[in-house]
C-alpha cells in the first residue's frame, strides 16, 4: 500500500500529461515513472496503475458514446465503426479484471527480466476508477457543449451526443499510439461525428476549438500544480511493495 500526498499526485499527473504530445505516447507513462520514483513509489506499481488507468479511460469513453446514441435518433454512424466499438467493450471489460490485466503486465515485465508484480487492485477498485473516468468524460462533454454554445446556437438536448462524440474521438486518439497527442486523428473523428448535428464548417471549427480549449486547460492545471507546495513529508516511510 502506498500513501501519497494529494498535491504530489497532482504534480506527477499534470507534469507527465505533456509527454503524450511526443511520438509513441510512452513518454507520458515514463514521465509518471520518473516523477513517482522521486517520492519512493515503485516503477512497477506506476506502470500497473497507468495500464489500468488507460483501460478505464478507453472503456468508459466507448460506453458513454454508445449510451449517447440513444439520445439522438437522427445520428448517422458507419456500421463498421459501431461494430468496432461494440466489439471492443467486452474485450476491455475482460482486461479490466485484475487477474487478466496482472497477467499481461507481468508478462511484459518478464520480457525485460523483471520480477513479477503482485496485483493489489481489486475488481471493485478498478470499476470505481472506471466510473470516475465515465463521470470525467461527461463533465468534459458538458464543458464542450458550453464551448460550442459560445459561437453556435445549439440545444442543451445535444449534450449527450456531444459528450459521447468527444469521448469516442478522445478514445480513438488514445489508442493511436504513434500519433502525438492524437493530433489530427481526434479532430478528424470529432468533426466527422459532429457533422451529423452541425454543418460541416462548424463541425471542423468545433473540433479545432476543442483541441485549443483542452490544451489551454492542461496548461492552466500544470500552472496550478506548479504553484502548489507539497508538505515537507512527501510520502509516508512505510511502503509495502
Amino acid at each position: 500500500n502506498i500513501n501519497l500526498e494529494f498535491v504530489c499526485g497532482m504534480k506527477i499527473f499534470f507534469y507527465s500529461q505533456f509527454g503524450k504530445y511526443l511520438p509513441g505516447k510512452i513518454w507520458m507513462i515514463m514521465g509518471k515513472v520518473y516523477l513517482a520514483d522521486k517520492y519512493g513509489i515503485s516503477k512497477k506499481k506506476v506502470l500497473l496503475s497507468s495500464f489500468i488507468e488507460i483501460l478505464a479511460s478507453i472503456l468508459s469513453g466507448l460506453l458513454l458514446f454508445l449510451i449517447s446514441l440513444h439520445f439522438e435518433e437522427n445520428f448517422k454512424i458507419s456500421p463498421k465503426l459501431l461494430g468496432i466499438t461494440l466489439f471492443s467493450i467486452p474485450i476491455l471489460l475482460i482486461l479490466l479484471n485484475p487477474k487478466v490485466s496482472g497477467y499481461f503486465v507481468n508478462m511484459g515485465l518478464k520480457l525485460f527480466n523483471q520480477e513479477a508484480l503482485k496485483i493489489d487492485f481489486t475488481f471493485t477498485q478498478i470499476i470505481a476508477i472506471f466510473f470516475y473516468y465515465l463521470f470525467a468524460w461527461l463533465i468534459i462533454g458538458i464543458g464542450f457543449y458550453m464551448l460550442i454554445g459560445s459561437f453556435v446556437d445549439i440545444s442543451y438536448t445535444k449534450i449527450p451526443i456531444l459528450a459521447g462524440s468527444l469521448s469516442l474521438a478522445g478514445t480513438i486518439g488514445i489508442i493511436s499510439f504513434f500519433v502525438p497527442g492524437g493530433i489530427g486523428v481526434r479532430e478528424g473523428i470529432l468533426a466527422f461525428l459532429l457533422s451529423n448535428i452541425l454543418s460541416a464548417p462548424m463541425a471542423v471549427l468545433s473540433a479545432l476549438a476543442c483541441r485549443a480549449w483542452l490544451i489551454a486547460g492542461e496548461v492552466v492545471l500544470l500552472a496550478v500544480a506548479y504553484k502548489l507546495r507539497p508538505p515537507i513529508k512527501y510520502i509516508n516511510k512505510t511502503i509495502n511493495q
